[in-house]
């Protein structure tokens, strides 16, 4: 346990020491990739810069320049001064021949020649075929590729300066033609301005004019109509009014006819109202009506006070009170038995039932005690337990403490099995012989089997011996004068027996320099000092001293070698020092013989520097000594040979199964024994706090099958059960009659309750009470001041008689006089209608007159129209012209600068773009994630490999892995799966936001994402290693190879449509690399990517928790409960 333990914190302790340092260096190799990179380019741009080479130019210049526009050009002469400037080069403007004979002469390193028609060419842009433009160059050829292609590249630049100039001079032509066009079309739009003008003055005006008289005309007769027609219309209103008016006096006499016959016919009703209001007022004042108010006043008076209460009083109030206090009082009491009830049923009754029955049936009662137990009932059942312990015991085998250890047996455990088991057959020496009390040590077969294996192996390494073979070594090229090296390290246990050096196949000749014990040093030459793949090989054979006990059983042979090229160089040193009397084997000392690096010749000479000085300090002192230059040979480079792991046993040389079976025998009997140990005495041998004390029948807990047996009464478990029969029934009776309290209390609650609303109602009944007799006071006083006010009406009712018959003397004297008003009123209306029939005449001729003046207007308005047409148009016609002319002066606007060309226009126009070189982008934001999933997959695939190979030892030690369930079975090392992923997701969370700046992303969250990484991949590492183990390894290095190979992060460009672009969209680790690239570009879409990852690592995790292994439980013995 402890060995397994220390095992596991090993573990912990690598595994956070590989994700801390793997972490750390590639992600820190991630982030300095970009500066390194942008060193290096500006490097390399300096260095490029400094190689430009200079050359000796010769330019003929033979234009003899043509016109345009009137204008002079010499292109020729402008590129010759253009050139003349440059200092890149040298330039000479020489003639044709000059030239040539330089050339030849390698004066010159370029020829350009400009040609007499040079200009002439450049400007036939105005012909129908314009031709092309030709110079003409010659290298001096000396075989110098770099010098030709710089004068490649000076013969392009100058063909691009005459390309600008000739475009400078066809745009210069193009914008002064457009700055002629558009001073013109200026001057024609003013032209066109002053001619519409003078048209609206003197044609569209006074037509206007001649249009608006005929209109004044129209006005006058139309004014003349108009003032006629309200003279009709005023005569036509006039007889209306007199018609309307006839009408109205002829109703309002029928009306008047109605209102006297109405006022005759409503005179009765005036006298009958005044008798009926005096029979009224009397019968207010009835002597019956006022004791009938009294009555209800009194009834009113005794109702209020039945609903009041009061002291010594017994009002309907009062006793409601009285019977809700009493309902109270009930309910108190009922509580107060309810409440004893429930103590009484609650009480421990059954206590005293069971000891009362206890010492009945024991005999207490009669003067006698006896204890019963299930040993003194039936001694066959704890005889049973005891003969299986007994025959355990004897089945065990005894060892020294060290034969336990090695065969994995817990010590500890094993001195207490051993004492224990000495103790029982001590206390039961009749069941047991002497030779099981001794407890004699047994013959460890294990052991003289393990020994057998390890004489017969060496007796192999030392007839036989290993083969050894080395990888094959490229060694570059070297000085043919100088021998290489070759130092080979060995196991000294062992001797090297056929050593060959080949080279590509061929064995190559050598010399043994120096050979000892475990160390050979081998000289030979590459053959003309060139490159080539040498190997090694060689059988080795063990050495007669070395006994069997000197080769580990999981040992392997160490051997390493390495080629040491070497080289003469010239190096200061003192005079008066002691040289080396090897120089084949200078600096030997300094190099370490396991060291598989290169070391450079600067370190070996620096080395042997300090020796000298060394002995210097310990020699005597001279006078200063020489300095001189000597040749030495030093060490060039080394070079290390690589060899396969050579174990001294393989699986073959071990009875395995036999082994283990005997093994398993063994513990089984020792942890049988423990277990029934525990099960009868309730001792854990297992529980490092357990110390021996006493007799085991001491030792012995009160839940153990021995205290079951021999120390618990029967009598006292039989008293129980049947005490808590007794009281069941005693009980039931009680809760009956408690149910039966609950129903009475119910009844008495309803009771409260309806008595409370009772109470409730009264008092509304009582505030009604207080409302009706202030209703019935103010009824009373209501019906007094109606009595007073009836009186006042009926004597104002004579009044209102008196007045209607005035009324209706006055209604027929007016009768009589309006009826010779109507007859005037008739005879005027007859007089208005004949002066209308008159009038109409006067209208119509007005109405002609008007006619004509409309007609006369019209054929105005048509002539106006079209004439306000025309200028309309014109008007339009000259804005569209104006807004031309502006617009077509905005055209190339910027040609000109004040009265002068603009230059810098035409440089634009000329090369209007330029080229930028920015350089190259390097996607950081690609590694990163690249490195995140390959540091997270080889911690995964060391942290899987680590719990699988744990899980493996822990099953050969479980002898009782089969008992449990598959869950039960996996969940341990489930859990420590799952501990290890947190604990590197945590450590690679905090590394990594360390590194990168995560605070725009949140630490939190960046810690969260590595932590569902890190669960994934190490849950299905695991799962793959657990389950398929070399299937499953397959699987997990076959993912990363296509993660490796086939990502974009490393700069590889995969066809998407070709069959290694399908191959990648099924790699799982591009999926996680897709998540960490859009987490750190704040990318939103990574919902559904998050959660794929989480359910993944659930089924993971789960699927840990059923790892299903086939697995043989052969033994002897069998468990026993």
């Amino acid at each position: 346990m402890r060995k397994i333990k220390w095992k596991i914190v090993l573990f912990l302790i690598l595994a956070i020491g590989l994700t801390a340092s793997v972490s750390i260096l590639g992600l820190n190799q991630s982030i300095s990739k970009n500066r390194n990179q942008s060193q290096t380019e500006k490097q390399d741009s300096a260095i490029k810069s400094e190689q430009v080479q200079k050359m000796n130019v010769a330019l003929v210049n033979e234009d003899e320049g043509a016109k345009l526009s009137g204008k002079e050009y010499l292109f020729g002469n402008d590129i010759q001064t253009s050139v003349l400037k440059d200092k890149t080069h040298d330039w000479a403007t020489v003639s044709r021949g000059v030239a040539e004979s330089g050339l030849k002469r390698d004066i010159y390193n370029l020829m350009i020649v400009i040609p007499n028609d040079f200009s002439k060419k450049a400007l036939s842009l105005t012909s129908d075929s314009p031709e092309k433009i030709q110079i003409y160059y010659k290298i001096n050829d000396t075989g110098n590729n770099d010098l030709k292609t710089e004068a490649e590249k000076t013969a392009s630049d100058l063909l691009s300066d005459m390309n600008q100039r000739v475009i400078d001079v066809y745009f210069a032509s193009i914008l002064t033609n457009l700055q002629e066009s558009q001073d013109n079309i200026k001057e024609l739009v003013n032209k066109e301005k002053k001619n519409n003008d003078r048209y609206n003055v003197s044609v569209h005006n006074p037509l206007a004019n001649y249009t608006d008289q005929f209109k004044t005309v129209q006005d006058y007769t139309g004014s003349s109509k108009e003032s006629f027609t309200g003279f009709q219309d005023l005569l036509k209103g006039h007889e209306n009014s007199l018609l309307e008016a006839d009408q109205e006096n002829k109703v309002y006499g029928t009306d008047l006819s109605s209102l006297l016959k109405m006022q005759q016919d409503h005179t009765p009703f005036g006298t009958t109202f005044e008798d009926n209001l005096q029979k009224y007022t009397a019968s207010l004042s009835a002597e019956n009506v006022q004791s009938q108010l009294g009555a209800l006043q009194q009834a009113n008076a005794l109702l209020y006070r039945e609903l009041t209460s009061s002291e010594n009083t017994t009002s309907l109030m009062t006793q409601t009170q009285q019977l809700q206090n009493y309902i109270a009082d009930v309910n108190a009491r009922i509580t107060a038995v309810d409440q004893s009830l429930n103590d009484t049923i609650n009480a421990e009754i059954q206590d005293a039932v069971k000891q009362d029955l206890v010492r009945i049936l024991s005999g207490g009662a009669g003067g006698s005690n006896e204890v019963f137990t299930i040993a003194s009932l039936d001694p066959d059942i704890n005889k049973r337990f005891t003969d299986t312990l007994t025959d355990s015991i004897r089945k065990l085998q005894y060892f020294s403490e060290d034969d336990a250890a090695m065969l994995g047996i817990d010590t500890g455990a094993y001195k207490k099995i051993k004492d224990l088991a000495k103790q029982y057959m001590n206390e039961n020496p009749t069941n047991f012989s002497d030779a099981d009390k001794a407890q004699n040590p047994s013959k460890n077969v294990i052991n003289d089997q393990i020994v057998e294996t390890q004489n017969k192996k060496v007796q192999e390494l030392k007839q036989k011996g290993i083969t050894i073979q080395s990888d094959s070594l490229a060694l570059p090229e070297t000085d043919p004068e100088m021998e290489t090296e070759v130092r080979l390290n060995f196991d000294s246990r062992f001797d090297l027996e056929n050593l060959t050096l080949t080279k590509d196949g061929q064995n190559v000749d050598y010399q043994i320099a120096e050979q000892s014990d475990g160390k050979l040093i081998l000289h030979f030459s590459q053959e003309n000092g060139e490159a080539g793949n040498y190997a090694i090989s060689a059988t080795a054979k063990l050495k007669d001293n070395v006994v069997a006990n000197d080769i580990p059983i999981f040992g392997s042979l160490k051997i390493n070698a390495m080629a040491v090229q070497k080289v003469k160089k010239e190096v200061v040193q003192d005079k008066a020092a002691t040289p080396n009397p090897d120089p084949g084997t200078t600096g030997n000392e300094s190099t370490e013989p396991n060291n598989s690096t290169k070391s450079s010749a600067g370190t070996e000479a620096t080395g042997e520097s300090n020796v000298g000085a060394t002995d210097d300090k310990t020699g005597t002192k001279e006078d200063e000594p020489a300095i001189e230059t000597k040749e030495e040979t030093l060490i060039q480079e080394v070079y290390s040979f690589e060899f396969a792991d050579l174990p001294f046993y393989n699986k073959d040389d071990f009875s395995l199964t036999d082994m283990f079976k005997e093994l398993r025998l063994i513990v089984r009997n020792y942890e049988r024994t423990g277990i029934l140990f525990q099960l009868y005495y309730g001792i854990n041998p297992w529980n490092s706090n357990y110390t021996p004390s006493g007799s085991l029948d001491s030792q012995a807990t009160s839940n153990s099958y021995y205290a079951i047996f021999n120390r618990d009464d029967l009598l006292e478990t039989i008293a129980v059960k049947a005490s808590g029969n007794m009281t069941k029934a005693y009980k039931e009776k009680l809760s009956a009659f408690e149910l039966r309290i609950a129903d009475y209390k119910q009844v008495m609650s309803d009771a409260d309750a309806r008595s409370q609303d009772v109470a409730a109602r009264l008092i509304g009944t009582n505030q009604e009470a207080i409302s009706q007799n202030e209703n019935l006071a103010k009824m009373l006083s209501d019906i007094d001041s109606w009595r007073e006010k009836s009186s006042g009406l009926v004597s104002e009712n004579q009044v209102v008689l008196g007045n209607s018959s005035d009324e209706q003397a006055a209604a027929m004297a007016l009768d009589s006089s309006f009826g010779s008003l109507l007859v005037t009123s008739q005879s005027l209306a007859d007089s208005t209608g004949q002066n209308l029939d008159s009038a109409k005449g006067v209208y119509d001729t007005f109405d002609a007159i008007d006619q004509e003046a409309k007609n006369i207007q019209k054929s105005g308005e048509n002539l106006i129209s079209e004439a306000g047409g025309l200028s309309g148009s014109l008007a339009k016609k000259l804005q569209a012209d104006q807004t031309f002319s502006k617009n077509f002066s905005k055209v190339m606007k910027n040609s000109r600068v004040g009265d002068r060309q603009n230059e810098n226009l035409y440089n634009f126009l000329s090369n209007p773009v330029e080229k930028v070189n920015g350089k190259a982008i390097v996607a950081g934001d690609k590694t990163t994630p690249y490195y995140m999933v390959l540091i997270c997959t080889i911690i995964a695939l060391f942290s899987g490999y680590v719990i699988s190979a744990f899980e493996k030892r822990r099953i050969q030690k479980d002898q009782f892995r089969e008992e449990l369930s598959i869950a039960s079975r996996n969940l341990p090392i489930t859990s420590i799966t799952v501990g290890v992923a947190v604990i590197e997701g945590l450590m690679i969370g905090l590394i990594s936001g360390k590194i990168f700046d995560v605070s725009e992303i949140g630490y939190f969250f960046w810690i969260g994402i590595c932590l569902l990484l890190m669960l994934l991949l190490v849950s299905g590492c695991t799962y793959l290693l657990r389950q398929l183990q070399m299937v499953g390894m397959f699987i997990i290095l076959l993912v990363l190879s296509l993660y490796l190979f086939l990502t974009d992060a490393i700069g590889l460009n995969v066809d998407k449509t070709s069959a290694f672009g399908t191959l990648q969209k099924f790699s799982p680790l591009q999926y996680l690399e897709t998540l960490l690239n859009r987490i750190l570009n704040g990318e939103s879409n990574i919902l559904i990517l998050t959660f794929a990852c989480i359910g993944v690592a659930i089924i993971l995790i789960v699927s840990n928790l059923f790892v299903v292994k086939k697995e043989t439980a052969e033994g002897e013995g069998v468990h026993e409960s």
